[in-house]
């Protein structure tokens, strides 16, 4: 994210064409998108991990569905902006939920350990 605020025109012209260092801010946009899908594609491999199969695919789902909704209700029309903070939003959405499952399956899978550790601590009838 800093290099592209720093560099991004530079980088742009590099790659480029000198027009394209005038979409600088786009670039700077797309790198703060990119935080959290790229958090979020490490949760859902820990998710996968667990077997919650299901949820993954409720989850990616829910990407275009969020960022449909996202550019429905942008008043100030359709832009080349307002697209990627619409992924920014969805992605967000999307990392927000799967840390809550993480979260609960973390608690879940804890208060099954603490049953397995009672039961195991009284003595079997014989």
């Amino acid at each position: 994210i800093l290099v592209s605020v720093y560099f991004g025109g530079f980088i742009l012209t590099i790659a480029y064409t000198k027009e394209y260092a005038a979409y600088s801010h786009l670039l700077i946009w797309s790198m703060v998108a990119s935080l959290p899908l790229y958090c979020s594609a490490v949760l859902g491999a820990a998710i996968t991990a667990t077997r919650q199969f299901h949820s993954q695919m409720i989850f990616n789902l829910l990407v275009p569905l969020i960022t449909l909704l996202f550019l429905l209700c942008m008043r100030e029309g359709f832009s080349l902006v307002t697209g990627v903070q619409a992924i920014l939003v969805a992605y967000g959405a999307k990392l927000l939920i799967q840390a809550i499952l993480m979260v609960y399956l973390i608690i879940a899978r804890e208060n099954t350990l603490e049953v397995q550790e009672v039961f195991s601590a009284v003595p079997k009838l014989k």
